[in-house]
């Protein structure tokens, strides 16, 4: 199924490309937006939530993961800030966790005759489970490292594995877009700066990603 999405936002690429033209709406802008996706939270006893004793049914949330997303346009380049949360059903000790997942990435962005926008940005994804008593929140890293509490932003982004996020926006207006979001995990982060791991067709990345559903409006 993610496999067919993909072919699909890349053949929608290729005809909007047969008919581009420069685009005639703003080309620097700042837009705010809500999005929905399937959560992508997942428990099994190797995982690396293992450690903080979550219990209960090992694999649900749920199920929808709602969320903000932010952009900024800057000719073709763009910068996207980007969080949803969803709420795990295992519970430890009578204390549930609300799940948050954040993803910061840089690209580029074309749109083609003021109807169809076609973007691919990079960044750092990060996870944090907030605990309902108000206690430390953990920050969740990549499968080679523990959890850990008091983590700050900065030690989360350089620790975080980095994803790729496809987008294909539908032009409503100058003001409005909706679209479709493809994000895919790699191995690589910031700190092992290992290259070789960002390629995306390696085994576990582009062919485990999720689907995201968003909704954008023009700030300014």
């Amino acid at each position: 199924m993610k496999k067919r999405i993909l072919i699909l936002l890349v053949v929608l690429l290729a005809v909007s490309a047969v008919w581009a033209e420069s685009s005639e709406y703003k080309k620097y802008y700042f837009s705010v937006g809500l999005n929905l996706s399937k959560s992508d939270y997942i428990y099994h006893e190797e995982s690396a939530l293992d450690p903080i004793g979550l219990g209960g049914d090992p694999n649900k949330t749920s199920g929808i993961a709602v969320g903000a997303e932010m952009r900024l346009n800057l000719g073709l380049f763009r910068i996207n800030i980007t969080g949803d949360f969803s709420v795990l059903s295992p519970q430890y000790l009578g204390v549930s966790y609300l799940y948050f997942n954040g993803m910061s990435d840089i690209g580029v962005g074309i749109d083609f005759k003021n109807i169809v926008g076609i973007g691919l940005g990079l960044g750092p994804n990060m996870t944090f489970l907030f605990p309902s008593d108000g206690s430390t929140p953990w920050y969740i890293p990549g499968d080679e490292e523990e959890p850990q509490k008091q983590a700050s932003i900065f030690y989360a982004w350089v620790h975080s594995p980095v994803n790729y996020k496809i987008t294909l926006d539908a032009i409503v207006g100058p003001v409005m877009r909706v679209g479709i979001a493809y994000t895919f995990p790699t191995q690589f982060n910031l700190e092992r700066f290992e290259l070789d791991k960002l390629n995306p067709f390696l085994k576990g990345n582009i062919d485990s990603g999720k689907v995201s559903f968003y909704i954008l409006m023009r700030v300014f």
